[in-house]
């Protein structure tokens, strides 16, 4: 994996440097963090658990209204809905009437 890019790049007024290793985010939005605590301390998700205490779990409020394709909306464009645009797990196709 030597062909990841470290260059830095300017997207919305904001400057990134990516890091020289992957980095993986898990989204698990609409679960309650107890879940997990119970499921990790019982050893039902050993995987989870060994990301976890290796690397990084962290707490994050959730974009508003609280729906999976706004929230990844807004953690892959770092701003909010009203911004970005999504706005639900849906979208309308608005036909064209002709006159």
């Amino acid at each position: 994996m030597n062909n990841i890019s470290t260059k830095s790049f300017s997207v919305n007024g904001k400057t990134y440097t990516p890091p020289a290793k992957p980095i993986v985010v898990i989204c698990m939005d609409g679960s309650a963090d107890e879940y997990l605590d119970t499921t990790m301390a019982h050893d039902r998700m050993p995987n989870l658990k060994k990301m976890a205490l290796a690397g990084y779990r962290g707490m994050v409020r959730g974009a508003l209204p609280s729906f999976t394709n706004v929230n990844n909306s807004s953690i892959v464009t770092g701003v909010n809905p009203a911004i970005h645009g999504i706005c639900g797990n849906f979208f309308t196709i608005v036909k064209k009437i002709r006159k």
